[in-house]
Formats: structure tokens, sequence, C-alpha cells
């Protein structure tokens, strides 16, 4: 008997088709599962994945509030307070509203969406007496959250994350942000006025795709005397190796300027088109090979387990180092999605003391 087939995951790639949903979710960009062919001949739903846009703060559990709560720090008299500091914890949940995943799926069945891309439109043929498709969000292994109050210079605070279950899209997830004093002051001043706190939420996500039974070869070149220089701005000379988003933003621009580039070939297909090869170029996978094509070229490794700085040299102009990859299953890449509290301004106004409590640090 042959063997059932199962869902493999969302396909690689920078393709997408994005479902209208009325509202505040306005467009879904939904992703087609790699073994779709496979699940209609076995006569299962096709399965597709969802990348919700934005973020929304959650609700307490069992509780009807905003998942928001701010402590604040100041000492001072009571109509000039100094503020010292704080902190606020707060959830958000990236999973789309019920109503509007059953739009989607219904809009899927009907073939009510833009035509996809011709390298994914296999996946997403069905026909007429085909069971419904399923739905689920891509699979996020990985979140790193960011709040930002505009200013000049903005003011960066990075979150903690505390995930209360998984750190999947469809998860409830916690963050703590310490506050700087301005920061304290801001998030004050704006509750107070029945405003939402003046965060920016940036929230990057790791999200993981596969190849499915394609076999991807990657030539990875690296020019180490352009990266060391976009390293060097983003470290400086002895400085360590950058993490998360800076390390990502200077794989970004070095695919930009030359200092890395990638050519990717499908065994059965050939050359894989710019628009694709650029998305694969920006995965987990090709950016491990570039840190362990440069890590002894450009790094010092002698500070300790798992510590490198960069050289103080300059490596010799033209060093050029290469790897071959080969990409097949599960590849990872990362996006960043925007967000902010505008929901907690009407909540705020009802009853602020749910939401914010002010402590004179002189009382201790």
């Amino acid at each position: 008997m042959p063997e059932r087939p199962s869902p493999a995951g969302p396909i690689f790639g920078p393709d997408t088709v994005v479902v209208e949903v009325d509202g505040p979710t306005g467009g879904v960009h939904v992703r087609p599962d790699a073994g779709n062919p496979a699940l209609r001949a076995a006569g299962l739903p096709a399965r597709y994945y969802v990348q919700p846009a934005r973020m929304a703060l959650a609700r307490r559990q069992a509780s009807p509030d905003l998942d928001f709560s701010a402590s604040v720090l100041v000492k001072g008299a009571p109509g000039t307070p100094e503020y010292v500091g704080g902190s606020c914890t707060f959830g958000v949940a990236l999973a789309l509203p019920p109503s509007a995943l059953e739009i989607v799926t219904r809009k899927l069945a009907h073939h009510d969406h833009p035509d996809p891309a011709p390298r994914i439109a296999e996946l997403f043929e069905r026909g007429a007496k085909e069971p419904a498709p399923s739905l689920t969000p891509v699979q996020v292994t990985r979140s790193v959250l960011s709040c930002v109050i505009e200013g000049e210079p903005p003011l960066v605070m990075t979150a903690q994350h505390g995930a209360t279950g998984s750190v999947e899209a469809q998860g409830h997830n916690t963050f703590l942000v310490s506050f700087t004093p301005a920061a304290a002051e801001a998030v004050v001043r704006n509750l107070r006025d029945g405003a939402a706190p003046p965060f920016t939420i940036r929230n990057r996500l790791t999200e993981q795709f596969t190849t499915g039974p394609a076999v991807l070869t990657a030539r990875v070149d690296v020019d180490a005397d352009k990266l060391y220089d976009l390293l060097r701005d983003a470290a400086g000379p002895g400085g360590a190796l950058p993490e998360d988003v800076a390390l990502d933003a200077v794989h970004t621009a070095a695919l930009a300027r030359g200092a890395v580039t990638t050519r990717v070939t499908d065994a059965g297909h050939g050359s894989l088109d710019a628009r694709t090869t650029r998305w694969l170029g920006e995965t987990d996978e090709i950016k491990t090979a570039v840190l362990g094509l440069v890590r002894q070229e450009l790094f010092d490794l002698g500070g300790g387990p798992g510590t490198a700085t960069l050289k103080r040299e300059h490596p010799r102009t033209g060093t050029a180092l290469s790897q071959v990859v080969t990409l097949h299953g599960p590849v990872s890449a990362a996006r960043t999605v925007e967000g902010d509290l505008q929901e907690l301004a009407s909540a705020a106004r009802t009853d602020l003391g749910k939401y914010l409590v002010v402590v004179d640090a002189g009382a201790f």
C-alpha cells in the first residue's frame, strides 16, 4: 500500500498570492504547500499557509482586558516628577481572526484570487470536487522584537521574549520592555492623554519553508575585502560579531554591494530566476555559509568559547572565498512585521489603572 502523503511545508521563494479580506485585515499573503500535487492525488485537502501582515495586541488570559501593563518609577514633587525608568509587559498575537480565515479558505476553494506566479501555479491548482483546503500560519521558529520611539535620534528598546506557549504565528507571545527615563515619561504622558504608547513595534520573525522535492545547488562567493568594510562599519575594528537584526542588515548590504554573490541552480530545471535567487540569498542557510567562510579570515577567535571579534587588520585586497551549498528540505528566512498599540488608547481612557502604575521611587 502506498504511503499516505502528508504536508511538506510552505514552498520557498518570494512568490505568494494576496487574498483580499475586508476590514482591518486587508490583504493576506498565502503560500501553497510544496506537496499539494501529492495531497490532491491522494484525495486529501490541499494545504496553504498564511503570513499575517501585522501584530495585534492580545487579550489577557480569561479576561476581556488587553494584555498590557506598564510600571513607571518617578521621584520628586508630584507636580514636577523626575522619571527614573520602568518597564512594561504586553502580549501580541499574529493569528488572523476566524472570520478572516474562513474568507481566505473560501476564496482559495473558488479560485477567487489573483493568478499565482508561474513558478508556484501548479501548487494552487484544484478540481471542482476536491475537499476544502486547509489553512494554517507559516511556522515561526524565532521572534526578535524591538520597540522604537521615533525622534532624533530614535529611541530603540529591545524586548525580552517570554512566550506563554508556542513561538509560532498562532501563539500568544509576551514581551518585556525596559524603559529609559525618556521612554517612561512618553508612555505615561500618552496613556494619561488617552493615547497609545508611542511605540512602533518591529517583530523580526524567522519563518520556516521548504524546497519540497527540489534539490538546489547554491554557489556562494565572498569578497572578504568588501565584507570586512561592512562589518567594520557595523562593529568597529576589534568589535564583536553583530547579532540578530544588525547582522541581517550587514548581510543584505553585502548582497547589494557585491561583497556576497549567490548563483543557484535546480537539479531538474537549471538556473533559478533573479527574484528567487535573491530570496534564497537572504536565508539563514546562506548566511551561515558566509560566516563559516570568513570566520578565520576576518575574526579573532581567541576571546573564549562562542566569541569572535573583528580583526583590526584589513584582509588582503582581492581575497575571495567560495563554497557550494546544497539546499534540500527546510530553509529559514526572516521578515519584519510592524505594529503599534493603538488598541490600547480607548481601553486606557476607560480604565487607566488597569494598564498603568506610577510608583514613587523615593518611598523605598
